[in-house]
């Protein structure tokens, strides 16, 4: 399978704000995986959960100035908390395939 290839970009619990506030905040050390063009601050992408059901999520950096200073996942990550039943303490696990076609995998 695709996924063995991969490796880790973070892992992390999800907090009550995440589920009722419209976004997922990623941790800025995985800002690496994120390749935005030089003059954006968004970036669409697309990752498979382990039902092979691919997602669409916009992740957004903001500059350090700003109110919500953290990258984060906008458009398309309610549908993912509806359709997954998130629930405040589960856990996501986010990876990356970082060859030629690069794949990003999601998990609950």
């Amino acid at each position: 399978m695709e996924e063995e290839k991969s490796v880790e970009i973070f892992r992390k619990t999800v907090r009550p704000t995440e589920i009722t506030n419209h976004r997922f905040v990623v941790p800025t050390e995985a800002m690496w995986a994120f390749l935005l063009q030089v003059d954006s601050n968004k970036l669409d992408i697309q990752a498979l959960d382990v039902t092979g059901k691919l997602w669409s999520f916009r992740y957004i950096t903001r500059g350090p100035g700003s109110h919500h200073p953290q990258p984060y996942f906008s458009r398309g990550w309610m549908k993912f908390v509806r359709d997954n039943s998130l629930q405040a303490g589960d856990i996501i696990v986010f990876k990356l395939r970082p060859f030629a076609d690069p794949i990003y995998f999601i998990e609950v």
